[in-house]
């Protein structure tokens, strides 16, 4: 029986099974903020009990200033600055006449392009497409973003490079926020209306531009 093992294999070698690729369903710099904010709000929440004075303004100051947080962070990264969805029939591949049904999903954040293509009818040959990034749609749109002769990815990058320069620095009044919070609580209020203020004008140039 032991030309049994050896069916199916090359020259006497295990036998090799190809890699099992998974859909990303989970963004790891969303988790690890939200895991980030929701550990101190736990930490307060657990030490709340044992604070006799000013309990109510001080966990409304609190969680206020760990959800501006943690709203400017997630908008730093998450792409939902813009957002577009087409129903098209296109090619998906080369060398081929086949034409198939799709949602084309795009989504714009200040540093990435999210592109989902979510397809009616699957065969073989598609997934290995879809993994290889071959399909037509999505390379269409990556060329439009990345050729600077339609405008439209130059003018992302600067409302991105704008944008997320002054959230980042409404990241610094942020933080500032905070170690007033716990230290100088009468400069706390001028600390978070900054931060307001430099979100906002973040806000402005991403729309106005």
């Amino acid at each position: 029986m032991h030309w049994w093992f050896q069916l199916f294999r090359e020259y006497g070698d295990p036998i090799q099974y190809g890699p099992q690729h998974t859909p990303v369903t989970i963004d790891p710099y969303i988790s690890t903020i939200a895991f980030g904010f929701t550990v101190p709000v736990i930490s307060y929440l657990l030490i709340l009990p044992g604070i006799k004075f000013k309990k109510v303004h001080s966990s409304m100051s609190f969680l206020f200033c760990m959800l501006v947080g943690a709203t400017i962070l997630i908008s730093l990264y998450h792409p939902c600055w813009n957002k577009a969805e087409a129903r098209i029939v296109s090619l998906y591949k080369a060398c081929s006449t086949e034409r198939l049904g799709a949602n084309l999903l795009v989504r714009v954040g200040l540093h990435h392009v999210n592109i989902t293509m979510d397809i009616h009818r699957m065969k073989e040959e598609l997934p290995k497409a879809l993994r290889k990034g071959l399909p037509y749609p999505i390379l269409k749109v990556i060329e439009y973003i990345s050729n600077d002769a339609f405008g439209w990815g130059k003018q992302y990058r600067h409302v991105g490079y704008y944008t997320s320069s002054a959230l980042w620095t409404a990241v610094g009044f942020w933080v500032m926020s905070i170690v007033s919070l716990g230290f100088l609580p009468q400069y706390y209020s001028r600390t978070i209306l900054s931060t307001g203020i430099v979100t906002v004008v973040g806000n402005a140039s991403c729309f106005v531009y």
